[in-house]
Order: structure tokens, then sequence, then C-alpha cells
């Protein structure tokens, strides 16, 4: 991996392909407990079948991740970050504003009504360098690895980049989880 190429040396006038050609995806274990907020929300949902929600990659071009990282930054400009007020939990789908899996929920939203596949997407749970929980959106492609989505920096990145100890990640068409495992 050539760590020199970043988004931010060229970004937003255009990115080095060679910045995108990796195929990285993450390494995943046997599922896990989903987050109860999770559990909560996705038990709300009518008339979602489980078919809906097959796992699916998508076929992502160098120029399709800039444009995703691009669009990303239209709908954080848009969303601000909001905790939950309570103890709980709750996961919702930010209008307007919202906290990390909030703004997730809305930005996957956003790029399946504008036809991408749903089962490409996946919320995953991760820690901070303080161990705070926190969830960030994670696009899995077919050749070109797992790209993540993150209401605390702009645009798109390769998942392996973001300052996070990783946990775990929706298995889409499952009502469960599976274990992130770090490297």
């Amino acid at each position: 991996m050539n760590s020199t190429i970043s988004p931010h040396d060229v970004y937003p006038s255009g990115i080095n392909d060679a910045y995108y050609t990796l195929n990285t995806p993450m390494s995943v274990g046997n599922k896990c407990l989903p987050p109860n907020g999770w559990a909560v929300w996705r038990r709300s949902l009518q008339g979602m079948t489980n078919s809906a929600l097959k796992p699916d990659f998508l076929d992502a071009s160098p120029e399709t991740i800039r444009s995703m990282g691009q669009d990303y930054n239209w709908i954080l400009s848009r969303t601000k970050y909001k905790a939950d007020m309570s103890q709980e939990d709750r996961w919702r789908i930010a209008e307007g504003e919202g906290d990390c899996e909030d703004i997730a929920l809305k930005a996957r939203a956003w790029f399946v009504a504008v036809g991408y596949p749903l089962g490409a997407f996946r919320i995953a749970a991760c820690h901070t360098h303080l161990g705070t929980g926190h969830a960030v959106l994670v696009v899995t492609t077919r050749t070109l690895g797992d790209w993540v989505m993150d209401n605390r920096y702009a645009g798109i990145k390769r998942w392996y980049e973001c300052p996070y100890t990783w946990v775990c990640r929706e298995v889409p068409g499952a009502f469960k989880w599976e274990r992130i495992i770090n490297s």
C-alpha cells in the first residue's frame, strides 16, 4: 500500500486513480449481537423483506468512488451532528440533524434512492481512539474493496485508513451482524 497517496492531496478536483485501485475488503469473522438501537430500528421497518436486503457488491470504478465522496460531502453539508439526548441509543434516518448512525442511515437511504444497490451498504460499529462507540457507513465494492463514509471526516476513505478499532457490521438480508477482524 502506498500511504503517501491521500484523497486530501488533490481533493476535490480529482484523485490519482492509484489511490482507488487496491482491493482491500474488511476481514470478517463470526456473527455478533447487533447494537440495541439497530435491533429496535430494524424491527420497526414495515414491509422490508430480507430479500430486499440481500448482500450485494457495488461495481465501482475510481470515478464512482470519487463521486460518492463528493455526494457524501453534500449530504454532510446539509446534516448537523446532534447526539442523542437520552441514554437510549435511538436509530433513525437523520432529517436535518442526527448522530453518527442517523447520518449513516441517511446517507445509505440517499445512495439507494439514486440507484445504488441497498445490499452494498452496511452500517459498521467501531471505537474511536478515546474508546467511544461510533458508527459509519461502509460500501462494499466488487473490485476496489470496502470504503467508509464517516460523519467525522469529509469524503470517502478506505476502511483501514480510518482511526478506529473495528467491532462489527451488518449482514444484509439477515437480522445479524458479523465481527470485523482488525489487522
